[in-house]
C-alpha cells in the first residue's frame, strides 16, 4: 500500500462522509469550501462554521492537494473537526481551479441550500440563520447575499458589497463570494476555463437566467486578504479578471469599457494609499 494509500486510509477516502451525517439525512445546507494550501488559514473558516447560530448543515471540504507527503499534516489539522463537524472530504491529487474545486463539491452537495466559503475567510456567527431565514419567507428569492470586511496585511479594513438593485451586476458586481447562499436546484457548475473570477462570470449566468436576487445589509463575511490569495496581487488583477470574464460570455465591448473604467479607479485608489502612507510617516 502506497504512503498516500495509507494516510487516506486513515482519513477516509478520495471522497468520504467523515462524520455525523446520518444515512437519509434532510440537511438544509451544505457549504462547500475550496482549500489548496491554505492551512494557515483553514482552521479560522471551518471554527466560524462550527460557531454558526444555524447548525443544519454539512461541510463538503474541496481539498486540492498533488502531495502526498503533506496529507499527515492535513490529518492533523481536520482531526479536531472529525467529531464536531458533519464533513465530507473530496481530495484531488491535483492543482485544479477554484471553479473546479466548487464544481466537485456541488455535486456532492444534499442540501437545500448552498453556501459557499473560501478557506481563508470567516463568517459572522449569524450568517446561516439569516440567509435561511430569508430564503423560506420568500420562495421566489433564488439566491441572497450580504457585505463582506476585507481585512488587510497592513491591519486595516474595508467594507465592500452593495445591493444590485441600485447598481446593475453587469457593470459592478456588488456581491463577495464567501457571503452568498443559493437554492441548490437553481445552481449551476462554474466555468473551469476561467482561473479567476469564475463566481463573477457564474453570477452573471445565474442573472441571465432570471435567479432573484437580493441583500442583506449586514456584514456576513470576512474576507483575508494577503500575498497567497487572488483578492490580492497587482493593482491591475481585477480590471484585467473582469474584462475575461465578459469576453467569455462574447462581451467584448462591455469588457473592453469596463477595463478602461476599472483601471482608472484601481489607478485612483493606488495613488490615493500612497498618499495616505505618505502622509502617515511624516
Amino acid at each position: 500500500m502506497s504512503k498516500r494509500d495509507s494516510i487516506l486510509q486513515q482519513i477516509g477516502s478520495e471522497s468520504l462522509s467523515v462524520r455525523n451525517i446520518p444515512e437519509n439525512n434532510n440537511i438544509r445546507v451544505s457549504v462547500i469550501i475550496p482549500a489548496y494550501r491554505s492551512e494557515k488559514f483553514l482552521s479560522r473558516a471551518l471554527d466560524s462554521v462550527s460557531a454558526q447560530t444555524y447548525q443544519d448543515f454539512e461541510v463538503i471540504l474541496c481539498l486540492d492537494e498533488p502531495d502526498a507527503n503533506r496529507l499527515p499534516l492535513i490529518q492533523k489539522l481536520l482531526q479536531p473537526y472529525i467529531d464536531s463537524l458533519p464533513l465530507k472530504l473530496s481530495l484531488s491529487s491535483e492543482k485544479s481551479s477554484p471553479a473546479a474545486a466548487r464544481n466537485r463539491g456541488i455535486k456532492q452537495a444534499s442540501g437545500e441550500f448552498i453556501a459557499f466559503l473560501d478557506a481563508d475567510d470567516w463568517w459572522e456567527p449569524t450568517k446561516l440563520e439569516q440567509q435561511v431565514n430569508a430564503l423560506d419567507r420568500d420562495p421566489q428569492i433564488g439566491l441572497v447575499y450580504g457585505k463582506a470586511l476585507w481585512h488587510y496585511p497592513d491591519g486595516t479594513t474595508q467594507e465592500h458589497g452593495h445591493n444590485m438593485q441600485w447598481i446593475p451586476l453587469r457593470w459592478s458586481c456588488g456581491v463577495q463570494h464567501s457571503t452568498l447562499m443559493i437554492r441548490r436546484r437553481l445552481c449551476i457548475p462554474f466555468d473551469e476555463r476561467l482561473s479567476a473570477a469564475d463566481d463573477y462570470r457564474w453570477l452573471l449566468d445565474l442573472n441571465d437566467q432570471g435567479v432573484s436576487m437580493i441583500m442583506i445589509p449586514d456584514i456576513l463575511a470576512h474576507i483575508g486578504v494577503h500575498g497567497d490569495n487572488l483578492t490580492s496581487g497587482n493593482i491591475m488583477n481585477f480590471p484585467l479578471q473582469s474584462a475575461r470574464v465578459h469576453f467569455s460570455r462574447g462581451e467584448y465591448i462591455t469588457g473592453a469599457i469596463k477595463f478602461m473604467l476599472n483601471a482608472v479607479i484601481s489607478l485612483t485608489q493606488l495613488r490615493r494609499q500612497n498618499k495616505q502612507s505618505a502622509e502617515a510617516k511624516v
